[in-house]
């Protein structure tokens, strides 16, 4: 299993009343565990995280809204251990505005 947690970053660059175009960066924390062994005999590390969307869409209707991104989630822990590598493609997320 893979958890990642982190801030992301989204920068708009088409807006119009109901639909947003943009991109988003985010770094932050990605932790590997399960059945899997390192080197060392640990089941469950903590590595660095990044996520790049180069595209994504936002429709907004009031206070909700529902995005699509086409991008990818990374997590490294040096140059030999990679956890994640393009693991997330495409997302779709739903939610509301407080």
């Amino acid at each position: 299993w893979n958890l990642t947690v982190m801030p992301v970053l989204r920068f708009t660059w088409f807006n119009m009343d109901f639909v947003s175009m943009y991109s988003a960066l985010g770094v932050g924390l990605g932790i590997n565990g399960g059945t899997e062994t390192d080197a060392l005999g640990r089941h469950t590390l903590c590595a660095m995280a990044f996520d790049i969307a180069p595209v994504g869409i936002a429709v907004n209707v009031g206070n909700w809204f529902v995005s699509a991104e086409v991008g990818g989630l990374y997590s490294l822990k040096g140059k030999a251990q990679i956890f994640m590598a393009n693991s997330r493609l495409c997302s779709v997320s739903f939610g509301i505005w407080f």
